[in-house]
């Protein structure tokens, strides 16, 4: 349980950093299109901060939710029960072997 709810904390993060990457983007956007010319010759660099932030922020999103699809992926193909012993297990719990066969399955696998 405790997995999932680091899993869900970050999605939550990536998903918030995305979002706050494109409302800057879009406001950088929008000063550049009401600004006048004159202004962004004098103001200079720091007029260009909008855009550097909100590429970073999303980035920064867009990496972690690559990293969390990925580890989530994996976890997933670990599976107890892709494992011999997990295929056994639910092999003894719908009835097709004998608690005989299980057992005798279970030690020639430890």
């Amino acid at each position: 349980m405790e997995r999932e709810q680091s899993v869900a904390a970050a999605k939550l993060v990536a998903y918030l950093l995305i979002v706050a990457g494109i409302i800057i983007l879009f406001s950088a956007i929008m000063y550049f299109l009401t600004v006048p010319l004159d202004c962004l010759v004098i103001c200079g660099w720091p007029s260009y901060v909008g855009f550097f932030v909100a590429v970073i922020m999303l980035g920064v999103g867009n990496s972690l939710r690559g990293i969390i699809k990925k580890s989530v992926f994996e976890h997933s193909e670990t599976n107890e029960e892709d494992s011999p012993l997990g295929k056994l297990k639910i092999r003894y719990a719908t009835g097709d072997i004998s608690e005989e066969v299980f057992n005798k399955i279970k030690k020639d696998l430890e």
